[in-house]
């Protein structure tokens, strides 16, 4: 990401390397949620860390009234250390106008935007200040959906998330080349559908017949030939098999398989509304075979 102007806030980069340093791959962010946590409290915020899986945490904070509140918002994971080489993931290495480290363009630079932001915005009687910071965004978003789930969006008018810029021009850029970053006012929603597939039992001496990891093996194409609802100023909604599973019980072909589908999608659609096109689309692909169904509990909140 680029580098932070150190002549003007020398403590930004100095807290984006701490940040840095505090390994938070999903499932492992404990350590950052409590070293976030700390430093709201510090600042004066009632903070309060909700573990809504054994040791998975949300970080909550509230200054001023709860309601209306201005909500600032980060999620803590990265994803993990890969092709790192000899370098060292965890220390922040400055290369001219840009500084490299694990996560800091997706999210650990916004995070550490909001951590420094917090320290001179103040709430006034009519609008309070919330920070929530969320995990397993680089999963399946299932803090964020807890968090909803709790209630702690309640309340809020309006929400900022120095994230990445999710647009048309911006999504496949590389080098990333927007100057000066857009401000995007919104970004796709994300939900994730368990396709169930049942097949007939055939004797797997036979050599014949369809079984359901066949038939599952040919969704990830059956997806890409779907034509995605678009946007005007949104990329379009995507789709990725994210886990297939399924195996033969006994000396016959697999009979049944299950098929996790990852999704962005883009307004108007809700999980509610996609997941009856995806549901529609895949039955024209496989009319014999299937049931689409959202998997509990692991669908985002729609358009936060």
């Amino acid at each position: 990401m680029p580098s932070p102007d150190s002549n003007t806030d020398p403590a930004l980069e100095n807290l984006l390397a701490e940040l840095v340093s505090i390994p938070s791959a999903a499932p492992e962010e404990k350590a950052l949620a409590y070293f976030c946590a700390d430093r709201l409290r510090k600042s004066g915020f009632v903070v309060h860390l909700q573990e809504w899986a054994p040791g998975r945490f949300n970080v909550i904070a509230q200054k001023g009234p709860a309601s209306p509140s201005l909500l600032l918002s980060s999620h803590l994971d990265t994803v993990p250390a890969f092709n790192w080489g000899e370098r060292n993931p965890y220390s922040l290495e400055n290369e001219g106008e840009y500084v490299r480290g694990l996560g800091v363009y997706d999210m650990k630079g916004g995070l550490a935007l909001i951590l420094r932001a917090i320290t001179t915005l103040k709430p006034s009687a009519k609008m309070g200040l919330r920070v929530v910071l969320t995990s397993d965004e680089e999963l399946i978003s299932a803090g964020t959906w807890a968090a909803a789930n709790a209630g702690h969006y309640g309340g809020v008018v309006l929400a900022v998330v120095p994230e990445i810029v999710d647009t048309p021009t911006t999504i496949s850029q590389t080098p990333f080349t927007h100057e000066p970053l857009p401000i995007v006012l919104g970004r796709r929603g994300r939900a994730v559908y368990k396709v169930s597939i049942n097949t007939p039992s055939i004797h797997g001496a036979e050599g014949r017949g369809m079984s359901a990891l066949d038939v599952a093996s040919q969704i990830p194409a059956a997806l890409r030939a779907i034509s995605m609802p678009a946007h005007p100023r949104l990329p379009a909604a995507s789709a990725f098999v994210r886990r297939i599973t399924g195996e033969s019980q006994a000396l016959e072909i697999p009979t049944q398989a299950e098929v996790d589908i990852d999704v962005h999608l883009v307004p108007p659609h809700t999980h509610e509304t996609f997941g009856d096109f995806l549901r529609r689309e895949l039955g024209r692909a496989f009319p014999k075979h299937g049931v689409l169904t959202d998997e509990p509990g692991t669908m985002t909140n729609d358009f936060l």
